[in-house]
């Protein structure tokens, strides 16, 4: 529901400002001006997002008011293109010429009351308290854009067959620049805040599970973004569908081939980079009175080429986790307090992966074993790395800390590290050893325990594999693990040739 609060205004104001060109300051507007204001619109909007959907059968009015100029969107008729009813719905909104060559958009208004109907029956409607949208637009792109959106007392429901799911959001507030940087590109930045947000949704067995949160806060970037790209893609898509109309089922025609490839090349020079994180704050769950709440909830990815090398990466965190349902003692001073990871995984050259895409598209999947061996042959000179950059997990009487990477040189060769250190690893033993729900694990502590090197309240295990061999803190584990990489007699755990005996290994 907070997304939605981010994209809402988004996309209802961007089909209205960034179209038309100021022709500077007016005492008093035309419908000549007005037409022509109209004209421009459509040939930005092709520009944008292409001919997939002709600009001539997107509907708008664009009328003179004194010194401004009024824009209609009757959306209804958009909506009723794709089989939706919106009854009479219009968006509406000010331009007023500035300085320079920007608009002013004011007074933006999403109607009210808005109600959308699909043709498969039920309904989404959305009601607001208040609200108020402005942006500024320079239609050329030479300076920055920017979007504010504060929207108050929202209500959306979602009628089904049986029940209508209601969603209620406090205050909204919503920001997004477009600033332009090198080759006639730009970089857009958007962050959105939200308070008291609540749903209620019935569920097909009839129980209702209700969600409420204090906050939500997202924050997004993407940078060197082509603005004519998103259009040049869609064109591309409609002309692979065309060229491979009556072809083979298995294979693409020489023109679908084409234009698969020209749609890789386009979207791997659609921006250079994106950042994206939400984070939600005091978030309460209850569902067939069951309860449980979380102190924070917070989710991140990125991708980009730095460097020429594809890195993809994302972020975890939950904080405050609790629930009355989990009883006191062990399982209560367990629960976890806070835990935070970031995965990733990056190393490939991009135009690498770009020319393995392409002769994946050339080869129709009739020959697997050439795109394996050049698969073998990119990560034999560039390795993928994947790996988690931290990990911590606080349980109140233990806290977990450690990072680890994985060389991925071929389809069945990797090396690996990892170190994790847990602080108050005996308080965990001594408390398995005395609570009967975690005497299953003492086996497990006590081999880990002995394998870990003590530094004071601190156990660390430095974990390597290499060539078939796991190592813990410079022991073979590779017996124990079955991945022995000579034929001699495997120890038995317990034995003073088992791991643990530090006997032979071989330090990484």
């Amino acid at each position: 529901m907070a997304l939605r609060s981010l994209i809402r205004p988004t996309l209802a104001l961007l089909l209205v400002a960034p179209c038309v060109a100021p022709t500077g300051a007016r005492a008093d507007t035309t419908p000549e001006q007005a037409a022509a204001l109209e004209t421009q619109f459509r040939g930005w909007l092709t520009t944008i997002t292409g001919p997939f959907l002709g600009a001539d059968d997107r509907p708008l009015r664009f009328s003179p008011q004194g010194d401004h100029f009024r824009v209609e969107i009757p959306i209804a008729a958009a909506f009723s293109m794709f089989g939706f009813d919106a009854g009479n719905a219009s968006l509406g909104a000010e331009l007023r010429a500035l300085s320079g060559g920007s608009w002013s958009v004011d007074n933006a208004k999403i109607p009210q009351p808005f109600r959308v109907a699909p043709p498969t029956g039920g309904a989404w409607s959305m009601k607001l308290g208040d609200q108020k949208i402005s942006m500024i637009i320079d239609p050329s792109l030479a300076t920055t854009s920017s979007l504010d959106a504060v929207l108050t007392d929202e209500i959306t429901t979602t009628e089904g067959d049986k029940s209508a799911d209601i969603s209620r959001m406090g205050k909204s507030r919503t920001n997004i620049t477009w600033t332009p940087t090198k080759g006639g590109r730009m970089n857009i930045a958007a962050s959105m805040t939200a308070e008291k947000l609540a749903t209620a949704q019935m569920m097909a067995d009839g129980t209702i599970v209700s969600w409420s949160a204090d906050s939500t806060s997202a924050t997004g970037k993407a940078d060197a973004v082509a603005m004519d790209g998103f259009g040049a893609m869609s064109q591309m898509i409609r002309d692979l569908i065309a060229s491979d109309s009556g072809g083979s089922d298995t294979a693409l025609s020489p023109a679908a081939k084409k234009q698969a490839r020209a749609l890789v090349a386009a979207f791997s020079n659609l921006f250079s980079g994106i950042e994206m994180e939400q984070s939600i704050e005091g978030m309460r769950i209850e569902a067939a009175g069951m309860s449980g709440s979380v102190g924070k909830f917070a989710i991140g990815f990125g991708a980009g080429a730095p460097e020429g090398n594809i890195d993809l990466h994302m972020s975890f965190t939950l904080e405050g986790l609790d629930s009355p349902a989990v009883p006191k003692g062990a399982a209560r001073e367990l629960l976890p307090r806070k835990l935070t990871f970031r995965p990733y995984i990056s190393g490939l050259p991009r135009a690498a992966v770009i020319s393995l895409l392409n002769q994946a598209i050339d080869n129709d999947g009739k020959d697997t074993k050439a795109l394996e061996r050049r698969l073998s042959a990119m990560l034999r000179k560039t390795p993928l790395t994947v790996g988690v950059d931290y990990i911590t997990l606080d349980m109140g009487p233990a806290k977990l800390t450690g990072d680890m990477s994985v060389d991925v040189s071929g389809t069945e060769d990797f090396t690996g590290e990892a170190t994790f250190t847990i602080k108050g690893f005996e308080r965990l033993i001594r408390m398995a050893s005395t609570t009967p729900e975690l005497k299953d694990a003492i086996p497990v502590l006590t081999m880990l325990e002995g394998l870990g090197e003590k530094e004071g309240d601190e156990t660390t295990w430095k974990i390597g594999y290499e060539k078939g061999t796991l190592t813990v803190n410079d022991t073979d584990m590779s017996s124990l693990m079955g991945g022995a990489t000579d034929s001699g007699p495997k120890a038995e755990f317990g034995t003073k040739d088992a791991p643990g005996a530090k006997k032979g290994a071989t330090k990484k």
